[in-house]
């Protein structure tokens, strides 16, 4: 969940009800969820978090199951989708969606349906934002005819930096 994707740090995830699937490596998140992990966290009302099976650890012996609350035996998340309103929220930017997917094999969140995304100041507005953690590039894309234009739009603000005091002038020497 981290922006950079390398945290360790595991995910505190709080809501109003959980359900688990194990034949499904699946656990949902309902009613006000909340999940944060380091200094990102995000918000939406529903969270599917699907883990992948765990190997088999010798011949003949069949893989491990995700049981409840047992992360160590399942191999880890591999996806996790969330219905909106949805808000992801970091040190350095904020971003809303209608839904979003996190993948772990590429790395990536997917934000999908009326996105906005904030940094500082600036804007970004479109129907599809890309999250590549591992790099820290964002990909907003605007491909629906409902948006204005199918555009997307941006307001950029730039970093204002106080004006260099200039330095006192020397007198002249005599």
């Amino acid at each position: 969940m981290t922006p950079d994707g390398k945290s360790s740090e595991p995910i505190d995830i709080t809501s109003e009800g959980v359900e688990m699937i194990q034949p499904q490596h699946l656990t949902i998140f309902r009613g006000n969820v909340e999940a944060t992990q380091d200094q990102t966290r995000v918000r939406t009302p529903e969270m599917r978090v699907y883990s992948k099976p765990k190997p088999a650890g010798a011949p003949g012996q069949p893989a491990a199951t995700t049981t409840p609350f047992g992360a160590d035996q399942s191999g880890g998340v591999d996806r996790i989708e969330a219905t909106g309103p949805f808000y992801y929220i970091t040190p350095t930017e904020n971003a809303r969606s209608d839904y979003m997917v996190y993948e772990s094999g590429p790395n990536t969140i997917t934000l999908t349906g009326h996105v906005v995304l904030a940094q500082g100041k600036s804007v970004g507005k479109g129907d599809k934002l890309i999250i590549y953690r591992a790099t820290g590039q964002n990909q907003l894309i605007s491909n629906s005819p409902q948006t204005a234009g199918g555009r997307v739009r941006v307001i950029l603000y730039p970093q204002q930096q106080a004006a260099a005091t200039p330095a006192p002038a020397k007198p002249p020497a005599r």
